[in-house]
């Protein structure tokens, strides 16, 4: 255990009481340190990407921590750790072609698993990233991911970029292989509400409307079974996934039913097409490689299609 937030002073009664009474060991404490604090907001912490200096105060921790931390006790408990055991999931063979994967990458769009890019690269994806805030149009494609983050705060600027956003919509109506998840679904909506109650037009595949709310919505770890065949998944298949969003939609899609783990709760969810994924669930690939794999090779399908 590492007490966070005590006085110096407390620390000596605390860890004294905590280790006569629960049983376990108190590894040191952080002091109140008001000049590391990292800003929060609706959906949690601020970025790293948004904190000017974050390596200070990095540095700062680590220079607290070598004054009031076990660290060479705690290194000992770490390296008494039992190994791992593991077994990872087979993964499909690269994809011949190297199509090439637009990211969406700015501060509306930031939130995306380390994994899921990684594993489009190693099974031959050729990634290449935009910003729907300050790029005017998109990059040469084989194929769209719209990940997750903040373009309710941006929906004014996002609107403004009318020349992306009717080549985006064209795109996907010509069947550019597509992946939106929560954020960018909602990019995708027909028009967003912002923060202050002000709806902005938006890429227009679909016809709804993404609106705020005054709570999260269907928030947690889910289990996704997809009703038909689509572009990722396969009628029956299921893959881990995750909902955290306080906006919502008109039109939030049925191709999937999503279940809670414990709660029994469960809901309709998603839209899927031969070439399209569209929802608030954000995905994990490893829990179904082969959703990756069909991506690309749905993307170099495109690819052949453009070379015709």
């Amino acid at each position: 255990m590492i007490l966070n937030r005590v006085s110096p002073m407390l620390y000596p009664r605390l860890k004294q009481a905590i280790e006569e009474h629960c049983g376990v060991t108190v590894y040191g404490y952080f002091p109140t340190l008001s000049q590391c604090a990292v800003e929060s907001r609706h959906l949690g912490l601020m970025t790293a990407g948004e904190i000017g200096d974050l390596k200070e105060k990095l540095h700062q921790l680590a220079a607290q921590a070598e004054q009031s931390l076990a660290l060479d006790k705690l290194m000992r408990l770490a390296q008494s750790a039992p190994e791992l055991m593991i077994s990872p999931p087979v993964l499909p063979e690269r994809v011949d072609g190297s199509p090439r994967i637009a990211i969406a990458r700015d501060e509306a769009f930031c939130f995306y698993y380390r994994d899921n890019l990684e594993l489009l690269q190693r099974l031959g994806g050729e990634l290449v990233e935009f910003s729907p805030l300050h790029d005017r149009q998109l990059p040469p494609c084989d194929g769209l991911y719209l990940g997750g983050g903040y373009p309710e705060l941006y929906a004014a600027e996002l609107s403004g970029q009318t020349a992306l956003r009717e080549q985006l919509r064209e795109k996907i109506q010509n069947e550019l292989p597509t992946i939106a998840e929560c954020g960018g679904f909602l990019y995708l909506q027909g028009e967003l509400e912002d923060g202050q109650n002000t709806f902005y037009p938006m890429c227009g595949v679909f016809s709804g409307r993404g609106f705020r709310t005054s709570r999260l919505q269907r928030f947690g770890y889910i289990t996704m079974t997809a009703k038909t065949d689509s572009l990722l998944f396969r009628a029956g298949e299921q893959v881990n996934a995750h909902e955290f969003h306080y906006w919502d939609c008109e039109q939030p899609g049925s191709s999937f039913h999503a279940q809670k783990p414990l709660s029994g709760r469960g809901w309709d969810c998603g839209i899927a097409t031969e070439t399209l994924y569209a929802g608030f669930p954000h995905l994990h690939f490893y829990a179904c490689p082969k959703a990756a794999e069909r991506f690309l090779k749905a993307a170099v399908q495109y690819q052949k299609k453009g070379s015709i």
